[in-house]
């Protein structure tokens, strides 16, 4: 049955009143310390923004700000460059009406010939093109740069709504005052949210839009009125509208929307009390179920209007009671589906084949995501609320933590980002775990843990105080490797030397003529290895180890006269499912061995580092989930053909 002091949600006739914030009374489990000292210290916070929140959001701006040029202008990440390529391509609409015409429309990415595929959703670019074109910044070169000031700018939004998320925590007495400032400090240092803040992708956007939703469900969950229900739902759609991934965030947000007709602290034992003895009490159950529906209504249609705001093309028509997705928006969802499997041939889920469930994800998210000392103090926030926190909202975050990263972690396609939502959550239970630690901890113990915490970070902002790798690689290639060499490079990764302002006047053979051996010309041919009578120079290391393929392979490596293998593409995943490529494995291993006719002559490298800092010590990363290190601090290999 619902607490007495619990103010029932008014029905759908009074939704737009202004409703008194309602007594809360105390929780049956005293969380973490006695609740009266909690309270004190909590008053004394400023209602806007502390001092002390200030200085995390400036080192949040620095980590995520600094260098957004970091690549050289040579646009490395693929997302980025498609959403760069379709950013410039499309075109404004004329009118507000043809923005929502999906038929029409010149901004829809499915009515542009050169870019009908399109998985993402528009919102990010659209943003990204209206200014672009305000600040006549519409050309390839700088789009992208303001987008990775975009995707910046969306990060901290994401670092202010965990702050403001703690702080609701915090002023109810339901933390320690200090989780409001930890809480976003973890998050401002977080190095998986900074390295995307980096591109311009939508991943920033999503988690943006995502947590704003949750931050204003909490207010309405702890007696707000229904504007924050409603941008609650708006935040919603806009960060679907950024990636359908926004779906996610459903079960937290939706929780907080039906408990506070039951009980406005959003405790999930009062709720689960509440729906076991409803029977009881049928009519005070009607009624709180009406609100409670009336509450989710209101959040499914400002959520609607949030997804048509921002990416109208998911629709079939411009008609807002059409709730129809689009044909072109479905198709792109499911060849992008096929790949999920690895009984599909696609190169960049080679090297998913043999990735461990579980284990592979939370070692990558532990290690590089955020840091060992980091992950540490968000298993002990996590410990401390199924301790002493079971009576709040947090709880239902943490259980959603857990299953949204179970559920990621068995999917064929475990990459990294795919985690991106889990981060503010990590940073909220990372401040309740530190809090913990910081009232047994005293002395030097506490500088020093300081230091545990920052040093990870500090040495992944080193990538971008030195150039790209493969830009050093390119310089050294212009300047080391005589003009007109062959330079022979692999498949689905980029080819070396990049195309610089000085390449010291050089140029190099960009293809061989086929070979006049008949039978080895008919393999090629039979595989279509050559085109407009030339054999490329790109290795097809990563097709099936067929005839053709090797009678390819040999025919180049045999003409080449260098061998640049540009990050660990290649050799990083097919060694790793020896049975589908035994061949390409062998020669991997006879290359590095010095058993083939090539011989290494250079590699460059920008691990993380603490060199920039005066400290000379480097944390080689390559052993990481790949697309952690081949965008933007790739090791390049440069092999010279002796003999």
């Amino acid at each position: 049955m619902r607490p007495a002091s619990a103010a029932r949600l008014p029905g759908l006739r009074s939704l737009f009143q202004q409703q008194p914030a309602p007594e809360i009374e105390e929780p049956a489990a005293v969380p973490v310390q006695d609740r009266a000292d909690r309270q004190s210290r909590v008053r004394t916070l400023p209602l806007g923004i502390t001092p002390g929140f200030v200085l995390v959001l400036l080192v949040g701006a620095v980590m995520r700000l600094v260098d957004l040029t970091w690549d050289q202008n040579t646009h490395i990440h693929p997302d980025e460059r498609f959403l760069t390529m379709l950013g410039t391509g499309v075109r404004l609409p004329g009118s507000i009406w043809q923005y929502f015409d999906p038929a029409n429309s010149p901004l829809s990415p499915y009515n542009t010939s050169s870019y009908g595929s399109m998985v993402y959703g528009m919102l990010p670019v659209t943003v990204n093109k209206v200014l672009a074109v305000w600040l006549g910044n519409d050309n390839f070169g700088m789009f992208v740069i303001q987008g990775r000031g975009l995707s910046a700018l969306a990060d901290l939004g994401t670092l202010f709504f965990v702050y403001l998320i703690a702080r609701r925590f915090a002023e109810r007495g339901l933390v320690p005052a200090s989780v409001a400032l930890l809480s976003p400090a973890f998050y401002a240092v977080a190095v998986l949210p900074i390295q995307i803040a980096h591109f311009f992708t939508v991943d920033s956007f999503l988690n943006l839009f995502a947590w704003g939703a949750v931050y204003f469900a909490l207010r309405y969950s702890f007696g707000s009125t229904w504007i924050s229900l409603a941008l609650s739902g708006l935040f919603l759609g806009l960060s679907v509208a950024s990636k359908v991934t926004g779906i996610y965030i459903v079960p937290v947000v939706v929780f907080l929307i039906i408990s506070r007709p039951v009980v406005e602290t959003a405790d999930p034992v009062a709720v689960l009390n509440w729906l076991r003895h409803a029977g009881r009490n049928w009519r005070e159950s009607e009624r709180a179920a009406e609100d409670a529906v009336y509450g989710l209504i209101v959040l499914s249609l400002a959520a609607y209007i949030g997804v048509r705001l921002g990416a109208p093309y998911y629709f079939q028509s411009a008609n807002p009671l059409d709730p129809r997705l689009g044909h072109a928006f479905l198709s792109n969802l499911q060849s992008l589906n096929a790949y999920n499997s690895p009984d599909v041939w696609y190169p960049p889920g080679v090297q998913w084949i043999h990735k461990p469930p579980v284990t592979f994800a939370l070692v990558n998210l532990a290690v590089f995501g955020v840091g060992v000392p980091f992950f540490l103090a968000a298993v002990a926030g996590s410990y401390i609320t199924v301790a002493r926190l079971v009576r709040t909202p947090l709880i239902i975050v943490l259980l959603w933590t857990i299953a949204l990263f179970l559920y990621l972690s068995i999917e064929y396609v475990k990459t990294m980002r795919y985690f991106i939502l889990l981060y503010p959550a990590l940073a909220l239970f990372a401040g309740i775990g530190l809090a913990g630690l910081l009232a047994v901890v005293r002395g030097y113990f506490r500088p020093i843990l300081a230091l545990a915490l920052i040093v990870w970070p500090l040495a992944f902002m080193s990538i971008y105080t030195t150039d790209l790798s493969r830009y050093t690689a390119s310089q050294w290639i212009y300047r080391n490797i005589p003009s007109g060499s062959v330079i022979v490079n692999e498949e689905w990764d980029d080819p070396l030397p990049l195309q610089l302002p000085d390449t010291n006047g050089k140029t190099f053979s960009q293809s061989l003529p086929p070979p006049r051996n008949p039978a080895v010309r008919a393999l090629l041919n039979q595989e279509g290895y050559i085109k407009d009578g030339q054999v490329s120079l790109t290795l097809p290391d990563f097709h099936y180890d067929t005839r053709p393929k090797w009678a390819e392979m040999h025919y180049v490596l045999n003409h080449g006269n260098y061998l640049v293998l540009s990050s660990n593409r290649g050799w990083g995943s097919m060694p790793t499912d020896p049975g589908q490529y035994p061949k390409q494995t062998e020669f991997y291993k006879n290359l590095f061995a010095g058993k083939t006719s090539y011989r290494e002559v250079a590699r460059f490298t920008s691990f993380p580092s603490l060199r920039y800092l005066g400290i000379p010590i480097d944390f080689p990363d390559q052993w990481a989930e790949e697309a952690f290190t081949v965008y933007d601090h790739p090791e390049v290999i440069v092999f010279e053909r002796v003999r």
